[in-house]
């Protein structure tokens, strides 16, 4: 299920970003950061925000704070933090032993 769209997403469109893309992805080789850090070197196209932006507005624009993903790496790196974001509790359920039928 897709996340509900809000403002953040709206910054995507502007020439700001855009631009900046650009640099980060130059700036990176157009290599996804993710696979390099594990010693394999595969395209990205994808500018990732390494801290989530809607968490603090001013990282959205913070160089640092962002490296090329490919596809795959994106998708898993999101995957794992809606893993993160649905806490389980583990219930024991303990039944004692009676002499009913």
């Amino acid at each position: 299920m897709a996340r509900e769209r809000d403002d953040i997403d709206k910054l995507y469109k502007t020439g700001k970003w855009i631009a900046l893309r650009e640099v980060i992805l130059k700036r990176d080789f157009y290599v996804c950061q993710s696979c390099k850090r594990r010693g394999v070197y595969s395209s990205g196209r994808v500018v990732h925000h390494v801290i989530e932006a809607r968490n603090n507005i001013n990282l959205f624009w913070n160089a640092d704070n962002l490296e090329v993903v490919c596809d795959s790496c994106h998708a898993k790196i999101h995957s794992d933090k809606a893993k993160k974001k649905i806490k389980t509790k583990n219930s024991i359920v303990k039944f004692d032993a009676t002499d009913e039928i």
